[in-house]
C-alpha cells in the first residue's frame, strides 16, 4: 500500500512525466503506474523505465551521513526515502518533483530557487505535502548527496552549499576544495566551482560554494548517462562517456578536453573520489538538451586527506580511486596529459605554506607538498611521451640506486616521525 494511500505525479516543473505509487510506507521502492511523457523522464530511465527506481534510491540523502544516521536511530525520520517523499523529492540540482495527486501545488510554489526553504534539519514542524502554506518548511537536505555533513543555505538571494569535514579537528577536506579552486584558476580553466573557507555553527572550519544550477539549468550526473547508454565492451569508459556526451548534445571536442583536464588534475592532486555523481553535464531545463560539462566540483578527498603519514613512495605509483576505474594508472593511461600546464601549478613551498593553515597538518604539510611535487614529476614524464608503466619502471630503477637516506627522503618518512 502506498504511504497514506496517496498517488503521486512525477513532474518536471509543471509538466506531467508519470503517475507513481510506492510499495510501502517507507517509500523504499517506486512503482510506475503510467508514463505520460517518456521524453521528460530522467535521462537514466529513458532507455529502461525500471531504472526510475534506481533514480529514486539514489536521489535520497545517504543514510551514512552522521546527522542523518543519528536521526534514523532516534526515529526523527523513518527512512531516507520517506524523508525524501515527505519533501516531495525536491532538489536544488534539477526540476523533478513528486506532487500528491490531489494537490494544487505548482512548480512556482515549491522550487527551492524561487522560494525560501528550511536550512537546518529542525522537525518541530513537519512539512505538509498536501498544502501550499507550509512550502517553506521543505528542505533540500532530503536530496543532498555525499557522506559529509552539509546543507544548502540562501544568502543575498543566492543558494550556497556549506560542507564540513571528516570527524576530528582537521579541516583538510575543506582546504582541499579551496586548493583545487586555486589550481584551476592558475590553469586558466574557468569551468570549476570556487570554494572558500567558512566558520560553521559548531565552531569548526568548513567550506562554502555557490550553487551552479537554477530553474533553467539542471545537473545530470554521469551515472545517469551510463544508466541510459550502458557500459560497452569496446573502447574505454572515458571514450564512451565522451561519445554519450555528444549524443546528449555536448560538443565532442569540448567534452574530450574537459574529461582529460578533470582527470589529469585529479591525478596530480591525488583525488580518490571522482565517482559518477561527482561529475556530469549541464542540461537546459526547457529544451532538455545538455549544453556543457558541469563545472568541476567536490575535490575534497584529495591531497592525502586520509593520512599523509601513511603515504610511501610505492603507494604513489598505484593509487586506488573510486571512479570509472579503480586505479589512477588505468585512468591516466587513457588521457591527454598535455592539457595541464605544469609550470602553472603551485610550487612545493606554496603547497606547504597553504596546508599549514590547518594546525592539525603542520607536521605533515611538507610531506603533502613533496607528494604533490612527485605527482607533478610523474605528469611531466607522461607529457614527454612515456607510458604510465614506463614511468613506474624508471622511477623504481632510480629509487633502487639510491642510498638509504635518499630513499627515506623520497619515501617521505623523516626519521623523527618514522619510529626510529
Amino acid at each position: 500500500m502506498a504511504p497514506e494511500t496517496v498517488m503521486y505525479i512525477l513532474k518536471h516543473k509543471d509538466d506531467v512525466v508519470a503517475i507513481v505509487d510506492f510499495h510501502d510506507a517507507q517509500a523504499s521502492q517506486i512503482d510506475v503506474k503510467e508514463v505520460v511523457d517518456a521524453h521528460l523522464l530522467p535521462i537514466c530511465a529513458q532507455s529502461d523505465i525500471s531504472k526510475l527506481d534506481h533514480w529514486w534510491r539514489r536521489r535520497s540523502v545517504p543514510a551514512s551521513r552522521p546527522l542523518i544516521r543519528r536521526m534514523l536511530q532516534d526515529g526523527t525520520i523513518p527512512s531516507t526515502n520517506r524523508f525524501l517523499l515527505d519533501n516531495l523529492a525536491l532538489s536544488v540540482t534539477d526540476c523533478y518533483w513528486l506532487c500528491p495527486e490531489e494537490s494544487a501545488l505548482c512548480w512556482a510554489d515549491v522550487s527551492f530557487h524561487g522560494n525560501s526553504f528550511k536550512e537546518d534539519l529542525d522537525f518541530s514542524h513537519r512539512p505538509n505535502s498536501m498544502g501550499s502554506a507550509a512550502v517553506s518548511s521543505f528542505t533540500p537536505s532530503a536530496s543532498l548527496g555525499g557522506d559529509l555533513d552539509k546543507k544548502w543555505i540562501r544568502r543575498t538571494g543566492r543558494i550556497f552549499l556549506v560542507k564540513g569535514n571528516m570527524p576530528g579537528n582537521s579541516f583538510q577536506q575543506s582546504l582541499n576544495e579551496v586548493f583545487a579552486s586555486s589550481v584551476h584558476r592558475m590553469q586558466g580553466f574557468g569551468n570549476h566551482v570556487d570554494y572558500e573557507l567558512v566558520k560553521m555553527k559548531n565552531g569548526m572550519t568548513g567550506c562554502l560554494s555557490a550553487c551552479f544550477t537554477s530553474d533553467e539549468i539542471e545537473f545530470v550526473p554521469a551515472w545517469e548517462i551510463f544508466d541510459k547508454y550502458g557500459y560497452g565492451k569496446n573502447g574505454s569508459y572515458l571514450d564512451q562517456y565522451v561519445t554519450h556526451c555528444a549524443d546528449e548534445g555536448v560538443d565532442r571536442a569540448v567534452a574530450r578536453r574537459f574529461v582529460d583536464y578533470q582527470f589529469m588534475t585529479d591525478f596530480i592532486m591525488t583525488n580518490t573520489d571522482r565517482h559518477l555523481a561527482n561529475f556530469g553535464l549541464l542540461r537546459n531545463s526547457s529544451t532538455l538538451e545538455c549544453t556543457a560539462p558541469a563545472p568541476i566540483f567536490d575535490t575534497g578527498n584529495s591531497m592525502f586527506y586520509d593520512g599523509a603519514a601513511a603515504v610511501t613512495f610505492h603507494t604513489l605509483l598505484d593509487v586506488r580511486i573510486q571512479s570509472l576505474y579503480t586505479s589512477e594508472r588505468t585512468t591516466v593511461e587513457k588521457l591527454d596529459a598535455d592539457v595541464v600546464d605544469l609550470d602553472a601549478l603551485p610550487s612545493a613551498d606554496g603547497v606547504r605554506d597553504f596546508y599549514m593553515r590547518d594546525p592539525s597538518l603542520v607536521a605533515y604539510a611538507q610531506r603533502i607538498a613533496d607528494c604533490f611535487e612527485f605527482k607533478k614529476a610523474m605528469a611531466g614524464l607522461l607529457q614527454e611521451g612515456r607510458s604510465f608503466g614506463q614511468v613506474c619502471k624508471e622511477v623504481s630503477a632510480f629509487y633502487a640506486g639510491l642510498g638509504p637516506r635518499d630513499r627515506e627522503r623520497l619515501d617521505l618518512f623523516p626519521s623523527s616521525r618514522s619510529g626510529s
